[in-house]
């Protein structure tokens, strides 16, 4: 499929800033494979991909040094790579990129164009890797840059997440866009920690208020003495990942 010109400027090195709700799609998946402490390995120190997950709770470290050449972690913590990785020719970089993450931590997200997983030379990295679990496909297009009397962008979008703990049934497709990430914006959070739930380690999650509502009314359905500390053991499953909560 032909696609025409965006009419964007190449930046050197590839380096795009994340617009802020295309970050918030991915930080709901990266919370449920109970990932804390996150690496942008490509954007610097001021990525606006880390500032946007920072503000939605997560612990992030961000640099732009030869990721390829990295053998150990820029903090023991990491549990998560989240990136809008460089392309290079053909997309060969972005594939390096990817397979290096896969060995360096447990949880990784990339940003891709929605079509990246479709090469017959990437089926190591897709369809015959057990590690891959998600692909988040974006309704709206990313605008990179504001431009005036501009054509909007031609190129489609999509997070794509890897997770060491394996892919027990195929990997599975979600859809989201502006409205989404607007509305997990907007609603406010409860907190559970796992000192509550399973001994010392100090851990904070956070839920949508919306969502957490939207369970209790499921669960006092089938019973109406069950209490809002039943669902935070439940939503604690979910967001660890667990496929029996």
């Amino acid at each position: 499929m032909a696609q025409r010109q965006s009419g964007y400027k190449r930046q050197p090195d590839d380096v795009y800033q994340t617009p802020d709700w295309v970050t918030r799609i991915i930080a709901p998946y990266l919370r449920k494979k109970n990932c804390v402490h996150i690496w942008d390995p490509a954007n610097g120190p001021a990525s606006q991909l880390a500032q946007s997950l920072r503000q939605t709770g997560f612990e992030v470290v961000a640099t732009n040094d030869d990721f390829l050449a990295r053998v150990s972690l820029p903090h023991d913590c990491v549990d998560a790579i989240c990136t809008n990785p460089p392309y290079g020719t053909g997309g060969r970089l972005a594939c390096q990129f990817i397979a290096h993450a896969i060995e360096l931590v447990p949880t990784v997200a990339m940003l891709l164009r929605v079509d990246f997983d479709s090469g017959k030379t990437r089926t190591d990295l897709f369809r015959d890797c057990e590690d891959f679990v998600h692909k988040i496909v974006l309704l709206d297009r990313i605008v990179w840059f504001e431009r005036k009397d501009a054509s909007g962008p031609s190129d489609n979008h999509a997070w794509f997440v890897w997770h060491k703990r394996g892919r027990q049934r195929p990997a599975t497709n979600f859809y989201a866009g502006i409205e989404d990430a607007a509305a997990q914006q907007k609603s406010k959070y409860w907190v559970v920690t796992m000192n509550d739930l399973c001994g010392n380690t100090q851990r904070v999650f956070r839920a949508a208020t919306k969502h957490a509502h939207r369970k209790l009314h499921e669960l006092q359905r089938l019973d109406p003495k069950v209490s809002l500390k039943a669902l935070t053991r439940q939503e604690f499953h979910l967001l660890r990942g667990d496929d029996n909560a």
